[in-house]
């Protein structure tokens, strides 16, 4: 919107300039000019012009792009952060913690237990242990 205004601007006090040397010199004779000058001076510029305008609109298409990107990364961080702190997240990441957290205590345990079926000392499990 700025740069729009800026531009505007420019545009119109190019457009004074010009008017104002041709209030000040009064209008050019055109006694002795033939077509081809005429058309040689009016298609220069043309070509001007639309060079300019390329020239304007490149850089309008680079400063665009550029505010494209900021707005889009700044849109991204902060949806990222609101997920990042919503219930949602921290339920996943529990489940998640939770579960890993079973899975290596039981891992552990097992390894600690002993599960070997062969009894040196003949006794019977159901009986009451004695010191």
């Amino acid at each position: 919107m700025r740069i729009t205004v800026v531009l505007f601007t420019i545009a119109q006090a190019i457009l004074l300039i010009f008017l104002g040397v041709f209030a000040w010199r009064s209008a050019p004779s055109l006694a002795g000019w033939e077509y081809k000058d005429v058309i040689g001076i009016l298609l220069t510029t043309v070509t001007v012009v639309i060079a300019v305008l390329g020239v304007l609109l490149a850089l309008a298409a680079i400063w665009g792009w550029q505010k494209i990107t900021e707005e889009a990364s700044k849109d991204a961080i902060k949806a990222t952060q609101e997920y990042l702190r919503s219930d949602e997240f921290y339920g996943i990441v529990a489940a998640i913690v939770g579960d890993r957290l079973k899975d290596d205590m039981q891992s552990i345990l097992q390894s600690r237990v002993v599960t070997s079926n062969d009894r040196t000392d003949n006794s019977n499990p159901d009986e009451p242990w004695e010191e």
